[in-house]
């Protein structure tokens, strides 16, 4: 990745949620070897969902959510997030990690609000490429890039 690249991803502090302890890990490693700032780890999306609504709390700015994930799938937490946690102003990005990656699964993550999805098994290029494209997208969408939060920008 380039240097242009690697800075976009410098900034970035991923929620990673996934019931699935060794994906987590693997992940958070590819993550943090792509150049993400970092990288806090989930097993459900009630629990990313409290961390999220939670005042004064860390705020990620990128989300990545697996499909299948506990009670509350992925798709399900994106229409929360985009309807609860979402403000006019600023959108947090999400990418839905699946191995359903079938046209109906596409279409309502789409409709959810999921702004991409990845599907396992993926390289680790593909995963921090998709990652600068969805924060590209955001940017020419007129949605500011993901910030570190940091003096008026906490959500």
């Amino acid at each position: 990745m380039d240097i242009q690249g690697r800075m976009k991803l410098n900034k970035l502090k991923i929620l990673l949620i996934d019931d699935n302890h060794n994906i987590r890990n693997m992940m958070s490693t590819i993550l943090l070897g792509g150049g993400v700032s970092e990288v806090r780890e989930t097993a459900s999306c009630v629990e990313a969902l409290s961390l999220l609504r939670e005042p004064g709390g860390w705020k990620p700015n990128f989300l990545l959510v697996d499909y299948m994930v506990g009670t509350l799938n992925g798709i399900q937490f994106t229409r929360m997030v985009r309807e609860e946690i979402d403000t006019p102003d600023k959108r947090l990005p999400i990418i839905l990690i699946t191995g359903y990656f079938e046209q109906s699964v596409f279409i309502e993550a789409m409709a959810a609000g999921v702004d991409d999805l990845v599907a396992k098994p993926f390289a680790s290029k593909t995963l921090i490429r998709r990652i600068a494209q969805t924060i590209d997208l955001h940017r020419h969408q007129g949605q500011p890039a993901p910030q570190i939060a940091g003096a008026g920008q906490t959500r």
